[in-house]
């Protein structure tokens, strides 16, 4: 069992990666991120606390990635990005509209469904939302919406739901949407 959750509870696994020294890093849709520590056999849950929510309220995770500065950006349903320092364990939460209260929860332009690195640019994350494409700069901190759909008065919904990406040996980025 893990400390701190129920035994018969489901865990309602998303995804999981190893870092490099070999920890599990787990994604839960009803506690969040658990980090499991194979060295000692102890899990342990990772509070976001950059970040109150309501009482009983699910942060739903859509995405993770672990880049080489050990940073675990998490892409989340209604609430946005999410930055975890597994070294320093710091957080911080990035709404796509940062002119938005924290605790800003709309589906449609907060909604974060996959990241991806930048193969030429090392400080560029690029992440695939409901409302178009958004460049982040890592270092700064700064997102910068970049596309959007050419017309979203002949657009439907799904049109701008964006939920895969790819780079490959050039510049180009491919999508893919649902």
């Amino acid at each position: 069992p893990i400390k701190g959750l129920e035994s018969n509870s489901p865990l309602g696994l998303i995804n999981l990666f190893e870092d490099p020294r070999g920890d599990l890093w787990l994604f839960s849709a009803y506690y969040g991120l658990l980090n499991f520590n194979r060295h000692t056999g102890q899990y342990r849950v990772i509070q976001l606390n950059c970040f109150r929510m309501a009482p009983g309220e699910i942060l739903w995770i859509f995405y993770v990635f672990f880049d080489k500065e050990e940073n675990i950006w998490i892409g989340t349903s209604n609430r946005g990005l999410f930055l975890y320092n597994a070294r320093t364990k710091s957080c911080e939460h990035f709404n796509l509209d940062p002119k938005k209260p924290v605790d800003w929860n709309e589906r449609t332009f907060n909604t974060v469904f996959t990241l991806m690195q930048d193969t030429e640019y090392e400080n560029t994350l690029w992440l695939a939302t409901y409302n178009g494409i958004y460049r982040i700069d890592k270092k700064l901190k700064q997102m910068i919406r970049k596309f959007i759909s050419a017309n979203n008065n002949d657009s439907t919904f799904s049109d701008h739901w964006l939920g895969s990406m790819d780079q490959f040996n050039d510049t180009t980025i491919w999508f893919g949407t649902y």
